[in-house]
């Protein structure tokens, strides 16, 4: 039958493949895999796929002596999300595991990591017409938790932001502001991932991040208002005001708090879109739209050798960045 020549045909390719991967022949044992890796796709057999360009990724970037193994590591890295988008592959513990292996192996930062992880995202929001906006929740705990380990924590925060796990949200921001031992600034670190969460509209998540926050954070001597920190006292109040959809009391936190928000410039049009969203309170100044607020998160969270927060700047238009 022609589907057991085929067969044959890409067994025979499999063995020469071990044969050139047993010489430590980089060059052609990569050609070989993406030859072997078409023809699976062309079949659509998308998950054999997905599984051949693993092994042949986490080998080359765990045994990685040379620049060209490397290469050829994130080539077929970025190959095994792409196995995942053509054939529709759900989001599994499965292809969980492995994108935290692949991401591990990348290492931390630059451009190698960042093409894998936008390629991920965009896997996990072709998932289902619920993520279809900013990808699973699930995508990116994992993508968070390995930025987190290696230090990313502007990356961490992006990822955590969309990742539904405030307990594990908090602890990461409870490390990244205490690295900075600028005890004065603690309320900076929670104020911009709240604002960013009830921006989403999701208002327990923050509430949640707040709470976990206050009780784990070593320079916060109190787990409930009134807070020695201003900030934290207008942040306080404005769950409550989100909670209960207090319109007049949202307003009037805006004007009594206004020196405290004049800390960060963004602020203010987080405010507005929290306005629009939550209150119904049409924005006078029109501002950005939600992404646009968002693509500002991350470079707001960049992180100097101090690992002070800096002010919020334009990112470019991918979302995950």
């Amino acid at each position: 039958m022609a589907s057991d020549r085929k067969a044959a045909r890409v067994g025979r390719l499999v063995r020469k493949l071990d044969d050139l991967l047993a010489k430590g022949d980089v060059y052609e044992s990569h050609q070989l895999y993406k030859t072997i890796f078409f023809r699976y796709s062309t079949h659509n057999q998308h998950t054999d796929a997905a599984q051949l360009v693993f092994d042949g990724a986490s080998n080359f970037l765990a045994q990685s002596t040379s620049i060209a193994s490397f290469s050829s590591g994130k080539e077929l890295a970025c190959m095994f999300v792409q196995a995942h988008i053509d054939g529709h592959l759900p989001v599994s513990d499965s292809s969980l595991d492995k994108l935290k292996i692949l991401l591990e192996l990348l290492g931390p930062g630059g451009d190698d990591r960042q093409t894998f992880v936008r390629l991920a995202v965009e896997w996990s929001k072709s998932c289902s017409t619920e993520h279809a906006k900013f990808g699973d929740p699930s995508v990116h705990r994992v993508i968070a938790l390995v930025c987190w380990r290696y230090k990313d924590f502007a990356q961490a925060r992006w990822h955590f932001l969309h990742a539904d796990n405030a307990e594990e949200y908090a602890a990461m921001l409870v490390e990244f502001s205490s690295a900075a031992d600028k005890p004065d600034e603690v309320d900076l670190y929670i104020a911009q991932s709240i604002l960013h969460l009830l921006v989403l509209e999701k208002i327990s998540q923050a509430r949640l991040l707040f709470e976990r926050f206050l009780a784990a954070h070593p320079d916060i001597k109190c787990e409930r208002p009134p807070f020695s920190l201003p900030l934290l006292n207008f942040l306080s109040l404005l769950l409550d005001a989100s909670e209960k959809k207090m319109v007049d009391g949202f307003k009037a936190l805006r004007q009594v708090y206004e020196p405290s928000l004049q800390r960060d410039s963004a602020y203010e049009q987080s405010l507005d879109r929290i306005g629009e969203k939550i209150f119904d309170i049409k924005s006078k100044s029109g501002g950005g739209g939600i992404e646009d607020i968002l693509r500002s998160f991350t470079s707001n969270m960049a992180v100097t050798e101090s690992a002070r927060p800096v002010a919020c700047a334009r990112l470019p238009d991918e979302d995950v960045d």
